[in-house]
């Protein structure tokens, strides 16, 4: 097979060689596999902290998502509710400008206003106070002589007293609706004179009577009031029957 023994000598170089160079060609793949392991290992690991965050934000986008469709639909039932209010209010005051309010031509607008002529004292307990000077008596329902105001129209009225008092005594003025105390003024001068008043509003019936009168808890005997500065006043705010609307 070889010709000579330098001829056998090289072939025994060259398998050395040969198996010295695959020897260190293996080694270095070897390692270049150990890399490339390592690196795939980093690379999953890489891909599992990926699909962690993205499954995270996918979880926090579907809460938000859930949670402004919620404001979203309290919002929408809010301004539909609006809506209806509106459509409601609409028609109320559609129907309202429709009707005329009418008054029955048969009724009177009762009204008085009288105050004192003159200077008055020396008032016993659960006196009447009158009014003697009539400023207005619409209906005629006041007396100027006996300070009895009577109904005549079955409604609801407003009164009012003002009360000024004189010479540093107090004055006390009650509004009585048929002998019963529905109201109380107090007039307490600290120097010359001062006033009060007060005002009650009263449902009434026919024949029930209101007027003032001088407080019978304690004596006012020594106590003046003072002309013109003290009146009695009352109207008819809302009367039975007497306000429709259209033809109902």
């Amino acid at each position: 097979m070889f010709y000579d023994k330098n001829s056998y000598f090289v072939f025994l170089a060259l398998v050395c060689i040969s198996f010295t160079y695959g020897t260190e060609q293996s080694d270095i793949v070897s390692k270049r596999l150990v890399q490339l392991e390592a690196m795939v290992d980093v690379l999953t690991r890489d891909r599992t902290d990926s699909d962690r965050r993205l499954k995270e934000v996918e979880t926090s986008a579907r809460q938000q998502k859930s949670h402004l469709e919620q404001e979203l639909n309290a919002v929408q039932n809010e301004l539909s509710a609006l809506q209806h209010k509106y459509r409601d209010l609409s028609s109320q005051l559609e129907y309202s400008a429709s009707k005329t309010v009418r008054s029955d031509t048969k009724t009177t607008m009762f009204a008085f206003s009288a105050s004192l002529s003159n200077r008055t004292s020396n008032f016993h307990r659960n006196e009447k106070i009158v009014m003697d000077h009539v400023l207005t008596n619409n209906g005629e329902s006041y007396d100027p002589k006996t300070g009895v105001f009577t109904c005549q129209q079955p409604g609801t009225y407003v009164f009012s007293v003002t009360i000024q008092a004189e010479d540093r005594h107090r004055f006390v003025a009650e509004i009585v609706k048929n002998a019963e105390e529905v109201g109380r003024v107090l007039a307490d001068p600290m120097y010359s004179r001062a006033s009060a008043s007060t005002s009650v509003i009263l449902n009434l019936t026919s024949g029930d009577t209101v007027y003032i009168r001088s407080d019978g808890s304690f004596d006012q005997s020594h106590a003046s009031i003072d002309e013109y500065f003290s009146s009695f006043s009352g109207f008819l705010i809302e009367v039975v029957g007497w306000v429709s609307f259209g033809n109902k």
